[in-house]
């Protein structure tokens, strides 16, 4: 990108008199990459060029070497900003398909000069992560305690199967698999249901919690005389964690201006014993247990049922969790 500065100053004061630059930067301000398949998008972009009133942008979609969109825009700024919203539909894909396209972006003064370029993955998902794996669901052995029924809702709606357990001292019978605790449960209010979840990870039952609503949890063996039960690994995560499990997905907000994690986890202590506390803004959304017996236990801060729709990262995300809580024996 070729920059070019001009200034004009009285070299006895040493005061400019003026200075403009010709300079003109593109940004891609939507942060988002990944979107569903066949949808229309729109993905703004911010333009800065103070020496100009008008400005050419072109884009083009590259997927597997092709280029299947392209366009070209004729940009009007005011005070040397404008902003631009690129719109088009998304191709369909495969059941179970997610293309990874390449979106390039260049701008030209009106003579075809070029004064910047941007260039950003774009990775296009099939609806249903689930499609052509029913057999591997069927082997994970899902176990579901929703109350709130929102998480049983959007397994049957993506044809996922699973046994509802309605009383938490009924978890004893998940022998082994894998047991979801529903979006958005009150830990507070839920008295005993902790106590069964650690009681459900120590018998060998994987245990994925999804975004409590509140609560304290204290996690057996730590601050404790005994270390019985204690697990073996115990980690807090930030965002970075979804992208650990899925490099394709956003690890930003899923939806505008609302926080993708609406649970926190913060160290506490209760009577001078160490615990888990849930907030609501300050903390880690993401805490990972491990046990010797191969039992995992994820406390999932990110909002996964509420933003389903909004994204393709809450439910490939979800697909990215199982995979990662699998047994490896």
């Amino acid at each position: 990108m070729k920059r070019n500065t001009i200034a004009c100053m009285i070299l006895v004061g040493c005061a400019p008199l003026f200075a403009w630059s010709n300079v003109a930067t593109l940004e891609l301000t939507h942060g988002k990459t990944g979107f569903f398949a066949g949808d229309r998008i729109a993905i703004p972009v911010s333009i800065n060029a103070e020496a100009y009133d008008s400005l050419r942008l072109s884009w083009s979609l590259h997927i597997s070497g092709f280029v299947t969109a392209r366009h070209e825009h004729t940009i009007q700024l005011q005070q040397g900003r404008a902003t631009h919203i690129l719109e088009w539909d998304l191709p369909e894909t495969r059941d179970g398909i997610t293309i990874e396209g390449l979106l390039r972006l260049r701008l030209t003064d009106l003579h075809g000069n070029p004064l910047d370029d941007a260039k950003t993955p774009l990775y296009i998902f099939d609806p249903n992560p689930f499609a052509h794996r029913e057999k591997w669901l069927t082997q994970l052995q899902l176990h579901v305690y929703d109350p709130k029924e929102t998480t049983i809702s959007m397994l049957e709606n993506m044809d996922i199967p699973f046994d509802e357990i309605r009383n938490p001292e009924a978890f004893d019978a998940a022998e082994h698999g894998i047991l979801i605790i529903g979006e958005g449960i009150s830990l507070r209010e839920s008295r005993g249901l902790m106590d069964a979840v650690f009681k459900a990870a120590q018998a060998g039952v994987s245990v994925i919690v999804l975004a409590p609503a509140d609560g304290n949890i204290s996690i057996p063996g730590i601050g404790q005389e005994s270390h019985a039960n204690r697990p073996a690994h115990l980690s807090f995560h930030s965002r970075e964690i979804i992208q650990k499990l899925d490099k394709r997905l956003d690890s930003g907000n899923w939806r505008e201006e609302e926080s993708s994690a609406t649970s926190y986890f913060q160290i506490g202590a209760h009577h001078s014993q160490p615990e888990m506390v849930v907030t609501k803004r300050h903390g880690w959304p993401w805490v990972a247990l491990d046990w010797q017996n191969d039992a995992k236990m994820r406390f999932c801060g990110f909002a996964i049922v509420r933003d389903w729709d909004a994204s393709p990262a809450p439910r490939y995300l979800l697909l990215a969790i199982l995979a990662s809580m699998q047994s490896q024996k």
